[in-house]
């Protein structure tokens, strides 16, 4: 698993679309290899993305233009403002 910040994901995975898409939103033809699912975690301050597609705790999928190696998980600190 790999800790990154939301700058280093972005620049490291860009994404084809700036919010979280829904199954039926993924372009058709998309391969699964550029498909990542946003999990829920157990830490609020952290989002956890997993390579290819899952349906458990599944709050929506990332399509990035760099593919992965469908073993990839990726936990990215999020900064809130309290």
């Amino acid at each position: 698993m790999r800790l990154l910040t939301e700058e280093e994901w972005d620049a490291e995975f860009t994404t084809t679309s700036e919010n979280l898409l829904q199954f039926d939103e993924i372009p058709e033809g998309t391969k699964a290899k550029y498909v990542w699912t946003e999990v829920e975690g157990d830490d609020d301050d952290v989002i956890c993305i997993s390579a290819g597609f899952h349906i458990v705790n599944n709050l929506g999928y990332w399509v990035t233009h760099q593919p992965h190696d469908f073993e990839m998980v990726v936990e990215i600190e999020i900064e809130r403002g309290d």
